[in-house]
């Protein structure tokens, strides 16, 4: 199965603009950069990504910004000063326009939260941040130290899409109304039409939720292509604090029946070998210490081979190249160039 592999630095710019957002309007610290090199300074978060060219990246400083936002056909590498106190929210009660959408670039050092507040909008429910483009194809999202809350719906939304690796590190996503932390769908296009494996990644995280029915993790296979989708989890914390409640679950495409076989039951998914050291035993893969024990051996030697956690955590949010990298046993092998 071939998946594009994530490369340091490919494809940056070296004009990428630094911008940076701030309540005031007025540049003050340049959040630790020299003033030289802020090209703009905006009110809110959606001005800055507007104003934003591809790869640039969008400094923001500490305060409640309360606005959607929207990246659509642009890779920015979005950066609060401060996890806590950097915080994006909106409302829960509109699929259309959730606290934040984006599919490319990179995501650090913020809190978005989905309010129970509002209208419900023409489409429902929306989550904290929904990733669910075409553009995503053959491209990757890094979130680093980011907190998800929703008080209403799912808190993470994800449709992946052929060649897509969506990679949270350090991150924690609360669902407060009763619902998932985290859903995700593989690609739900024809066979013909997935070129591409599709990644999903949770390292260092922490997910929880509340509730009798729902799991803390939903999967949804859309029974189309056996494989075409992979999950790796590495060192998570899942919680469902209802006695009894579900953490993690697999749902099978309604109407479509079911292929068999594949990861919870779902046949377009793979588990990771390298998926351990996880709270949930059904998220660590039984082989996991083996190929993990052999991934250090191979590094020791000098090898190319790193698992895909290792090298997406050594690019962080670089654009993703298609055609380097090759997903062979759970690992991404990578080639010299």
């Amino acid at each position: 199965m071939l998946l594009a592999a994530v490369l340091p630095g490919a494809g940056i710019s070296a004009f990428a603009a630094v911008l940076e957002v701030n309540p005031s309007g007025v540049l003050q610290d340049a959040a630790g950069r020299a003033k030289s090199e802020i090209s703009g300074v905006y009110r809110t978060v959606q001005e800055a990504v507007d104003a934003a060219g591809n790869m640039d990246t969008i400094i923001i400083l500490p305060g409640t910004y309360r606005e959607p936002v929207d990246t659509y056909g642009k890779v920015l590498y979005i950066e609060g000063t401060d996890r806590d106190a950097c915080v994006l929210c909106w409302s829960a009660f509109d699929y259309e326009a959730p606290p934040l959408e984006m599919a490319r670039g990179s995501l650090k050092n913020m809190t978005l939260h989905a309010m129970a507040a509002g209208e419900e909008g023409t489409y429902g429910k929306s989550y904290a941040m929904h990733v669910d483009f075409d553009e995503a194809a053959d491209c990757a999202l890094y979130c680093e130290n980011v907190t998800f809350i929703n008080d209403y719906h799912q808190t993470v939304g994800i449709g992946l899409r052929p060649g897509s690796v969506v990679d949270f590190y350090n991150c924690e996503l609360r669902a407060a109304g009763g619902q998932s932390a985290l859903y995700v769908h593989d690609w739900e296009a024809a066979p013909e039409a997935v070129e591409g494996g599709q990644l999903l990644m949770l390292r260092s995280c922490t997910l929880v939720n509340n509730s009798d029915t729902q799991p803390t993790i939903l999967l949804q296979s859309q029974e189309i292509l056996p494989g075409a989708a992979q999950v790796l989890f590495s060192d998570n914390a899942v919680a469902n604090v209802s006695e009894g409640g579900p953490e993690i679950s697999m749902m099978l495409y309604p109407g479509r029946e079911a292929m068999g076989g594949g990861y919870l039951g779902g046949a377009d998914w793979t588990l990771s070998v390298f998926s351990s050291g996880n709270s949930v035993p059904a998220m660590n893969h039984p082989l996991a210490a083996q190929y993990l024990a052999k991934a250090a051996q191979e590094s020791a030697k000098g090898s190319n081979a790193q698992s895909p956690a290792q090298q997406v955590q050594k690019a962080g949010a670089a654009d993703v190249q298609p055609g380097h990298g090759i997903l062979v046993d759970g690992g991404l092998q990578l080639h010299e160039h």
